[in-house]
């Protein structure tokens, strides 16, 4: 699962570096700004559902102190876990790909917040590590 997230970061960063990462969609398309040219893309703001579904998850991971918070993080990975797998085939294709990598900064801050966090519970409760380790196995990552 952990590896899913590097390969897609290290994926992005490749073709961002062939020229395909190019982009403004960041600045210049904003739902909270009522712009819609995400939108016209093909895929309605998949990335910005997946972006906030890993903060929600990232958040989580990050308050977790015992067991009773483990168990509400694992609800939480799960419920976003349930949200990306309904629009999955949002998180295929070339451009997902392409919609991804003009978002990529947020992306690997993202998955830097979740690796920083599980590995934390891996040193400080290496099951409660585990338990969460294992309730993110299911996470969709885009281009699967």
């Amino acid at each position: 699962m952990h590896m899913r997230f590097a390969l897609a970061g290290v994926s992005g960063l490749l073709l961002a570096a062939c020229g395909g990462g190019e982009t403004d969609t960041e600045t210049t398309s904003s739902p909270e700004a009522g712009d819609s040219s995400a939108q016209s893309a093909g895929t309605p703001s998949a990335a910005d559902t997946y972006i906030t579904n890993l903060e929600l998850v990232a958040d989580a991971l990050e308050s977790v102190e015992d067991e009773q918070s483990a168990a509400a993080a694992a609800a939480v990975i799960e419920d976003a876990t349930d949200r990306l797998n309904e629009m999955a085939d949002q998180l295929e294709g070339p451009q997902a790909a392409l919609m991804f990598i003009s978002r990529q900064s947020e992306f690997l801050e993202l998955q830097q917040r979740i690796s920083t966090s599980l590995a934390d519970l891996y040193v400080n409760d290496p099951e409660l590590g585990q338990q969460l380790s294992d309730a993110m196995d299911n996470l969709p990552a885009p281009g699967e």
